[in-house]
């Protein structure tokens, strides 16, 4: 409701458009800390197991919050000085083509620990097979969705309306980055 309320007041356009995204999410983290504080009760200075708890998870929630804020912040960068649909086109490139990295994402999650433990009991010619075969599973994966999003953009694009089959030179820009970066192996 906040965020409609903005965008009203903001006439409709643009900076409605960005006050009633960001207003909610503001007041979001306000009613959270405020939460935090007086019902859970939590004292940053307190030692005792949730207060630890709290001093380890308030950092890594705000640094997940920047690291949001970052991904999302170049596409409210091209609502101001793009049209609409020049920034949908944009915003449908920009969702689609980290799905050619998630294989690798994936991944290091399920084999990162693993080669750690491997590398912790000195054994470094274990860990190179695990890597390399990791790397391979996630080439293969986004290989083959490069490929697709390569050749099949516009189609892809269309599928979600009409104006947005002009996302296919984009898709593939950003595709290849991921491709690249996927091609890099675990990191």
């Amino acid at each position: 409701c906040l965020g409609l309320w903005a965008w009203v007041r903001g006439g409709g356009g643009r900076p409605g458009v960005v006050g009633g995204r960001w207003l909610g999410a503001v007041l979001g983290v306000g009613v959270g800390w405020t939460y935090l504080k007086q019902v859970v009760g939590f004292k940053p200075g307190e030692k005792t197991p949730m207060g630890d708890f709290w001093r380890f998870s308030l950092p890594l929630a705000g640094t997940s919050l920047v690291s949001q804020t970052i991904k999302r912040l170049d596409i409210l960068i091209a609502a101001l000085f793009l049209p609409a649909t020049q920034v949908g086109v944009y915003a449908l490139a920009t969702r689609l083509a980290p799905l050619v990295g998630l294989a690798q994402e994936r991944l290091n999650r399920a084999f990162g620990p693993r080669v750690v433990q491997i590398l912790e009991e000195n054994r470094r010619e274990d860990a190179g097979p695990l890597m390399t075969t990791s790397a391979r599973w996630a080439l293969l994966w986004a290989g083959l969705l490069a490929l697709l999003f390569i050749l099949a953009g516009t189609e892809i694009g269309s599928l979600f309306g009409r104006g947005f089959a002009g996302s296919a030179t984009a898709l593939a820009i950003l595709a290849v980055g991921r491709l690249i970066s996927s091609a890099c192996g675990p990191s």
